[in-house]
């Protein structure tokens, strides 16, 4: 999506890529609305904890959900991470969501597509605002948000911003095929389940097993738990 030339989903994917710790969790994330939904498996409440707050400077995004992520600390597909760097990535996206909101609730801003990506204890401006002036004000707000230092080199001006972004949203809508309020369904595992016999009851195949693990970020399609929730797409 104008100017990011990415989708909010991708962005937040670029953003996950960021930090060592995620790299190795069997975790999806999808975005739907506005609203991020991650699914998967965390070794510790920090993770998940870090998982609610990182997406909150991405523009566009309204909401997170962590509802289908299961902390599990013990499966052998979680790798173990430590609690200082997970707390220290945590403060720090704490730091881009508080800026970002001071940004968004500005009346001469909140229109404007930015995002607000954690850099150390500064953060990094990237978007497009309508003027100067807008471009100083989202400086200042950082600033006086608490970043240490603000890299604005990606913040672009561009006459009738708001209304470019506008128009990108309204055409993505309209593009998209009629939207039928099917959520996705969820089932939650008991003993005898198995991928394959979920997929076969959810969707009619079997072998939609694998689809399943992918949506669900699980590493081992012969390995799920009593009481773990699997998502099944509609």
């Amino acid at each position: 999506m104008w100017p990011f030339g990415k989708s909010t989903q991708a962005r937040v994917e670029d953003e996950m890529k960021k930090y060592s710790f995620l790299s190795g969790l069997p975790l999806t994330v999808t975005e739907r609305g506005g609203t991020v939904y991650w699914n998967g498996l965390v070794p510790s409440e920090r993770v998940k904890n870090f998982l609610e707050t990182m997406p909150q400077g991405i523009g566009g995004v309204k909401a997170v959900d962590t509802s289908s992520v299961t902390v599990e600390a013990s499966a052998p597909e979680v790798p173990q991470v430590s609690d200082d760097e997970v707390q220290a990535a945590v403060d720090l996206s704490a730091l881009a969501k508080t800026v970002f909101k001071a940004i968004d609730n500005n009346g001469e801003l909140t229109a404007n597509p930015i995002d607000v990506l954690q850099s150390g204890y500064g953060v990094v401006l990237r978007g497009a605002v309508d003027s100067q002036h807008e471009y100083n004000l989202a400086v200042q707000l950082a600033e006086g948000a608490g970043a240490t230092s603000v890299d604005a080199s990606d913040l672009k001006i561009v006459e009738g911003a708001k209304q470019k972004a506008a128009d990108e949203v309204k055409a993505a809508v309209a593009s998209k095929p009629a939207y039928v309020n099917r959520p996705d369904e969820w089932h939650i595992v008991k003993s005898g389940d198995t991928l394959s016999s979920i997929a076969a009851d959810y969707l009619g195949d079997a072998g939609k097993s694998t689809e399943l693990a992918k949506i669900n970020g699980i590493a081992n399609p012969d390995l799920i738990k009593v009481g773990q929730k699997i998502q099944i797409p509609r």
